[in-house]
């Protein structure tokens, strides 16, 4: 499945699939990828509060494997309450630029969250996400973004020993 996905070429791609089926590991391919033709990549990883100032453990993992080649940089950009606008210039991205968001969370309201992801595909080249976390409650509206042209795969299975992890 992983492997699929990484050989597709794919504008918009939203991945919603539990821990250890390689999410993370998608995305870097598709950087990676990126960077050797030359392109722009903002490369983000979402947290939920500013107020820590220390950096995210995948945060750091993610500087490492991108040394020199991109800056990996946390944000606590809410989808679904901050401007799409502002977020674009705050961060330099024009139109041109791949945009790739790890671990993005919806905090609450779907579809806001929903409708200010189509915002931001329209003003960049390419929009990678995979989600971290969603609200509980309702049914999240994946089948809304397909029908806007997002590939939305299916990631049934783990990379990892999901029983190991359990423990």
């Amino acid at each position: 499945e992983q492997l699929t996905i990484i050989e597709e070429d794919e504008k918009y791609v939203l991945l919603d699939a539990t821990y250890s089926t390689g999410k993370t590991i998608i995305l870097k391919h598709h950087v990676l990828f990126l960077i050797k033709n030359q392109q722009i990549v903002h490369f983000f990883v979402h947290r939920t509060s500013e107020d820590v100032t220390s950096k995210l453990p995948i945060t750091m993992m993610l500087e490492e494997e991108f040394k020199g080649k991109i800056e990996v940089k946390e944000t606590c950009f809410q989808f679904e309450k901050d401007s799409t606008k502002d977020f674009l210039e705050r961060y330099g991205i024009e139109p041109t630029h791949h945009v790739v968001f790890d671990e993005l969370i919806c905090l609450e309201n779907c579809q806001a969250f929903i409708n200010s992801i189509r915002k931001m595909k329209k003003k960049v080249a390419s929009l990678w996400i995979a989600m971290g976390a969603k609200p509980n409650v309702g049914i999240f509206p994946v089948q809304s973004l397909k029908n806007d042209g997002f590939h939305c795969p299916k990631l049934r299975h783990p990379l990892r020993n999901p029983l190991k992890i359990a423990e």
